[in-house]
């Protein structure tokens, strides 16, 4: 976790100990952390609602870009979050405490997805063999903790298409140790089982109502994928230990 690529930036040594480990937020303040105006970064009393102690606000250019590192690090560790000191992470809204949320889906709509982000992105999968879905696909930000909650995400802008299933269902969800599931017209499948940055870590075949044994799975969120009758869905399943 703590060599994770997508939160491990290069960065200015001033910058970087004015920075501090303070929560990233939004200030009036026009303290500058190099002392001018031309310095990427600011340290003053949180001016955002939620949080009232001090705060560092990054450069505009670069707050898209750490609210989506954040989105990551929140999905990819979330049974580790609670942990984590900085004023940001909880165990609501899969990580992100409730100030967090806000603020960085603001800073993720305010300031898009760049062309250096997507090159970093390409860049670190070279290397360590999995990406920022939160790069590749903004929107789903706002199905986790945006606007969307709780609307299902399809990776194609197509989804009545993919929707082939009646009635499916995967329960329990949230589930523990197993799930089972059923589906109109569907006897026999197979599935395979995603974390959220696309890692598969689990596949196998079924039938409708039989356990599907899901224990080595951490807590967390995943992308449960149902493939029958030359057809396939995509469902979300909430792990909790």
């Amino acid at each position: 976790m703590k060599s994770d690529l997508f939160h491990v930036y290069p960065t200015d040594s001033r910058v970087n100990n004015f920075r501090n480990n303070y929560a990233y937020g939004e200030t009036s303040s026009t303290a500058y952390v190099a002392g001018d105006s031309h310095s990427l970064g600011r340290i003053g009393s949180s001016n955002f609602s939620g949080y009232t102690s001090t705060v560092y606000e990054p450069d505009d250019e670069f707050k898209g870009d750490l609210a989506r590192t954040y989105f990551y690090m929140a999905t990819r560790y979330a049974d580790k979050c609670s942990n984590w000191s900085g004023g940001m992470f909880g165990s609501n809204y899969n990580g992100l405490n409730t100030y967090a949320r806000n603020l960085l889906l603001k800073w993720h709509r305010d300031d898009p997805v760049s062309a250096k982000e997507t090159q970093r992105n390409d860049g670190i999968y070279v290397h360590q063999h999995n990406r920022n879905p939160f790069i590749d696909y903004p929107e789903l930000a706002e199905h986790i903790w945006g606007d969307k909650k709780g609307e299902n995400w399809y990776e194609t802008s197509t989804p009545v298409e993919q929707v082939t299933f009646a009635n499916l269902q995967v329960y329990p969800n949230p589930a523990n140790q197993v799930v089972s599931v059923t589906a109109d017209g569907v006897d026999q499948f197979t599935y395979t089982i995603f974390d959220i940055s696309g890692q598969l870590l689990l596949s196998g075949s079924a039938k409708s109502n039989d356990l599907i044994a899901i224990s080595q799975l951490n807590s967390g969120m995943y992308l449960f994928q149902i493939d029958a009758n030359s057809k396939k869905q995509v469902m979300k399943l909430v792990v909790t230990k």
